[in-house]
């Protein structure tokens, strides 16, 4: 337990398989369950913390690692031991480190699991020790894997993305539809020496970051029904008897707050998907933290944000009121037309489209002003709705 984070390891593969979130607590139930629950008086439990993993009779999301190549080699399926060790970040201490230890197929592997205070990523060690008597190639594989059901308390009125995702500098991010992989349909980029994998879902997010440089194998996959993985295999080399490896990654489990994101790998904070508007929802978002940074208050700085927009569509938005101001005058003149030509459409288009030279009138003036600003406040809205530093804030 740290000041964020309570986590609980299965020793079997000393996977990380329940991670609560201590400092975000479980929101109001809006799907229709949860209503029917509200009227007939059951109350919500809003004091319960998060749990982002968990293994329960009706949840599976779990990050697991270990070694592939060859021989039984340690795996998340093998029973490891924890080593003697503190499993509380005491106050005062910046740091844990818990370590869990497991022998198989001449190989001896070491996980350290590090966690720092104030920060949701934890870093990973894997010391592969080759205690046999024949060389060994093993690889180190990285995974997710989550049932593919909307989170809890997901809302009906709205969707946000559920799934993996992968990064890399040359694809960039990649979403992948649980049912595309049903399909063996999903696409993303395989070989890399560079990016992340990830299973995102609204405000929150798991990732597996391996070092940079390092060659990789992406993949994902349908383990059983309504079970997938999505993970990555990073070859080790040679190892010879009596010699070691070591294998440094990784894994952040927590909220998307993206400037601890970014600090972490590139392209991270992309799990804040935003989708083709991004290019204008990050300026918002970072215009919005500035002014909670004046303020102190998310309402107060979303208040001023909207302000600030209109304000600067202000020229377009009074050229639209005084076209449409112009156009209102000029009606009578197009309904004497419209009377005048009947159904001579041609006639008519030819002498409206001389009245509005004359009169210097756009008749698209009225709207062209309003759709160029249709984008920016859908960008704004994605920006309010994907914001996990909002969540549950006051007012």
């Amino acid at each position: 337990e740290t000041d964020l984070l309570r986590a609980d390891f299965d020793l079997a593969g000393a996977v990380l398989a329940r991670a609560e979130l201590l400092q975000h607590r479980v929101a109001p139930d809006w799907t229709a369950a949860g209503l029917l629950a509200l009227v007939t008086g059951k109350k919500q439990d809003r004091d319960a913390n998060v749990v982002l993993l968990e293994v329960s009779p009706t949840r599976v999301y779990v990050a697991q690692s270990g070694l592939i190549g060859g021989a039984e080699l340690p795996s998340h399926r093998t029973p490891f031991v924890k080593l003697d060790g503190p499993t509380r970040l005491e106050p005062g201490q910046d740091k844990l480190e818990v370590r869990f230890v497991a022998e198989s197929g001449g190989v001896r592997m070491t996980k350290t699991y590090t966690f720092r205070r104030g920060q949701y990523a934890i870093d990973v060690r894997h010391d592969i020790e080759n205690i046999g008597q024949a060389e060994v190639q093993p690889s180190v594989y990285l995974q997710l894997m989550r049932d593919g059901n909307k989170p809890e308390g997901e809302s009906g009125m709205y969707y946000t993305f559920t799934g993996p995702a992968v990064y890399s500098e040359a694809a960039k991010f990649q979403k992948l539809d649980f049912a595309d992989i049903d399909k063996r349909k999903q696409s993303h980029v395989t070989s890399a020496d560079n990016g992340w994998i990830s299973m995102i879902q609204h405000y929150f997010v798991s990732a597996w970051v391996p070092p940079a440089g390092k060659a990789r194998e992406n993949y994902s996959r349908a383990v059983d029904k309504n079970l997938y993985a999505v993970g990555t295999i990073s070859p080790l080399g040679a190892i010879a008897p009596g010699a070691s490896a070591s294998f440094q990654s990784t894994l952040y489990v927590g909220p998307q707050e993206q400037r601890a994101l970014e600090t972490i790998a590139p392209g991270l904070e992309l799990v804040v998907d935003y989708g083709w508007l991004t290019v204008i929802a990050k300026p918002l978002f970072w215009l919005l933290q500035f002014l909670h940074g004046l303020v102190g208050n998310w309402g107060w700085a979303i208040v001023l944000l909207t302000v600030l927009i209109k304000a600067a569509f202000y020229p377009l938005s009074a050229a639209s009121y005084k076209s449409m101001a112009k156009m209102k005058e000029v009606t009578p003149r197009l309904m004497k037309l419209r009377e005048q030509y009947g159904d001579d459409k041609q006639k008519l288009n030819v002498a409206m489209m001389e009245l509005y030279k004359t009169e210097k009138i756009n008749p698209l003036g009225g709207c062209l002003p309003i759709l160029v600003q249709i984008p920016v406040f859908i960008a704004l809205y994605w920006v309010l709705l994907g914001t996990v530093e909002m969540r549950g804030a006051p007012w």
